[in-house]
This record gives structure tokens, sequence and C-alpha cells, in this order.
């Protein structure tokens, strides 16, 4: 009998990915008409830069950094800017 291997998710992991899916979520709202400069529903045209700091290793990175691209494609008014960092001890 043969068995795949089981890919696990850690709980930093895990909470990363809520913390990701609910700042891409209440940003996915952006053009709505009390986000445009005039009112008006049009978006203003400026991009606005959102910081994501993630702790992970290389795998989980690029796995952020993919969703991060296909999110810019349908929000071309939002940059989102990864800045990665290998270990949480490293923000203490």
């Amino acid at each position: 009998m043969t068995t795949s291997p089981r890919t696990t998710t850690t709980p930093r992991t895990g909470l990363l990915l809520v913390a990701l899916t609910v700042l891409l979520g209440a940003c996915s709202a952006s053009n709505s008409p009390a986000s445009t400069t005039d009112g008006s529903g049009t978006p203003s045209g400026e991009v606005t830069e959102l910081l994501l700091l993630l702790v992970g290793g290389p795998e989980e990175i690029a796995g952020y950094e993919r969703m991060a691209t296909a999110f810019e494609a349908d929000n071309p008014d939002l940059d989102l800017v990864i800045s990665p960092v290998a270990r949480q001890d490293d923000l203490l």
C-alpha cells in the first residue's frame, strides 16, 4: 500500500492565511463611492500600497506572492508589498 505525502499546516501558517484572507476581503470593496476622491463612484486612479509582513519559509512566502499577484490583477488600484521575515523572533 502506497501513501501520498501529507501536507500539514502549522497554526502559524493557518493564522497567516486567515489574516491575509481578511485583509484581502476588506480591500476588495475598494471601488465603492466612498473610496474615490470625488465621490462619483469612478476610481480616482490612485494606487494604495499595502504592506504585508509575513513570517514563513520560502515555500510559504512564494504562495503568498502568487496570491498577491492574483489579487493585484483583480484590484489594479492596490499594490501589495510583501515583506517576509524568516523567524517570528526576528520581530521581537
